[in-house]
């Protein structure tokens, strides 16, 4: 299907020092073993647990901090990479790195952590990620929050991919370019990577300058992970996500940026399918809310938590 290739080739294509908030610091940073493998942990805060997946896929969940750091003024942040990704473990194959593991991982971290039931965040195809737990899992969930996430349906692959083209006619190739070639030509510099990455997000970004708050903090296993994306992709067509949706009785929040490439259409079909489920736009900001509209993104997510407990 065309929008799991366009997730697996997106980080190719798009080819830490942090502050914290105000009353609580990381109280917890550490590796945790689940299912065999090595998970990098940072816990942060105090309140109900709301897990917080990256995108990519194939990232790191770095590119949240600091922007997420006053969420932990009211809720146990639990921020992690996922298998394969960023500090957790990357030495993997076909047997151990798959979309089923990915979604066991994110409970029995849960189990691991002895959390009764989660609040649960994914960004991105973080969002995917997000979904297909809480279909698996949702005895474990208090709600689910997709912000910016990947659409969950392959009808608007076509329209995905030209939202995309349409807001790449933003970008400015003067910079890029010889980073390009820098890659072309052999050099795997990992700097001169992320740097290529974070320039690819700009378009994104409203305000194109806003691009260097991205802080991706890519380590040397980025390149590692990029050869175990392949293994993500289904064997045969997935089952749709949309019919097991409809009976997903927990509360939703759909987050998206004013100006996301990702079709407004497949969020408004996401919050007509799930039972209980509100979409807030966020205006002047595109595929990064919490960079660009931090305050508004916070007060968006601490009213629909406090609403909802």
């Amino acid at each position: 299907m065309l929008i799991y290739r366009i997730l697996l080739i997106l980080p190719l294509l798009l080819i830490s020092l942090f502050g914290c908030s105000k009353n609580n610091s990381i109280q917890q940073a550490e590796t945790i073993t689940v299912n065999g493998t090595d998970l990098h942990v940072k816990i942060i805060g105090t309140g109900e647990p709301l897990f917080i997946l990256h995108g990519g896929p194939g990232f790191s969940h770095d590119y949240f901090l600091p922007h997420l750091e006053h969420l932990s003024d009211d809720l146990k942040l639990v921020l992690f990479d996922q298998r394969g990704t960023g500090r957790s473990s990357v030495d993997l194959d076909s047997t151990s790195f798959s979309l089923d593991l990915l979604i066991e991982d994110i409970e029995a971290l849960r189990q691991k952590l002895e959390f009764d039931k989660i609040h649960l965040m994914g960004h991105s195809w973080g969002g995917i990620l997000a979904m297909h737990y809480a279909i698996n899992y949702p005895e474990s969930l208090s709600s689910l929050i997709l912000c910016n996430s990947m659409p969950a349906t392959p009808e608007f692959d076509d329209l995905l991919g030209e939202n995309f083209a349409r807001i790449y006619e933003r970008q400015n190739m003067a910079d890029l370019e010889p980073l390009q070639k820098e890659i072309e030509a052999g050099n795997h510099d990992i700097t001169i990577q992320e740097r290529l990455i974070q320039l690819h997000f700009r378009p994104s970004f409203y305000d194109t300058s806003d691009v260097n708050k991205l802080h991706l903090n890519l380590s040397e296993n980025f390149f590692k992970t990029q050869e175990l994306l392949p293994f993500l992709a289904p064997h045969k067509e997935p089952t749709p996500l949309l019919p097991q949706l409809e009976n997903l009785h927990i509360p939703v929040l759909i987050i998206r940026g004013e100006i996301e490439a990702i079709p407004i259409e497949a969020d408004r079909k996401l919050e007509e399918t799930f039972p209980d489920a509100r979409l807030g736009i966020i205006s002047q900001s595109g595929h990064f809310p919490f960079i660009e509209k931090p305050e508004e993104f916070m007060n968006l997510i601490s009213e629909f938590i406090k609403g909802d407990t």
